[in-house]
């Protein structure tokens, strides 16, 4: 018997059908197999087509869209757990300072883990203005250690704009939460939208 799915004939096929595959939530209530790390997989379930991921911070499944009623398939669940702990307050603070420092231009910072602890670090810049900011892109042995991708837009509002959607659909950098901090004129008065990027998909996120 084949391990490739009928119509599954090229080497690109197959290749596409290892890396990320499709999976049926079991109708009987048990569990799908746990996701390796660095991984995702799409999940067909009663309640829709979901996109589920596992880094080395980050464990999300997430529904994407609805699928029509009365298909045979189990519940699959939604949500998004941090591996290692919500992102302390006081780094949030430190994002803020630094945000409303570089006010009125843009700033950008990533959140790691390492060793069990959240780490900020600042890309090198190349160059940066009130509404863009170019720097060096996170490297790519930094991807699964990932938690978050945070940029400032200095005193304007707290939103994606379509260049942020240009830059987290081809960056690369996988699976995180984008932020982007708005009116950053006082660190009291910093707001703060974000969302979730698994690799192209951009998915609406509530503040964690």
């Amino acid at each position: 018997m084949s391990a490739w799915p009928p119509g599954f004939d090229t080497a690109l096929d197959r290749a596409l059908f290892a890396s990320v595959e499709t999976l049926i939530q079991p109708p009987g209530g048990g569990p799908l197999p746990p996701l390796p790390e660095s991984r995702m997989r799409y999940v067909l379930a009663a309640n829709g087509l979901f996109v589920q991921a596992r880094t080395r911070t980050l464990e999300v499944s997430i529904r994407l869209t609805a699928l029509p009623p009365g298909l045979p398939y189990g519940e699959a669940g939604e949500g998004i757990r941090l591996r290692h702990g919500p992102v302390p307050h006081a780094l949030w603070v430190e994002m803020k300072r630094r945000a409303v420092a570089a006010c009125p231009n843009e700033w950008s910072g990533y959140v790691l883990v390492e060793e069990g602890r959240y780490r900020l670090i600042e890309p090198t810049v190349h160059r940066r203005s009130a509404t863009h900011i170019i720097a060096t892109p996170l490297p790519e042995s930094y991807r699964d250690a990932l938690v978050m991708h945070v940029h400032s837009h200095g005193a304007g509002a707290a939103f994606f704009s379509a260049q942020d959607d240009a830059a987290d659909q081809t960056a690369g950098d996988g699976v995180y939460v984008a932020g982007v901090l708005g009116r950053c004129i006082d660190v009291t008065q910093v707001t703060v939208t974000q969302r979730l990027v698994v690799w192209r998909w951009l998915l609406p996120l509530r503040l964690l």
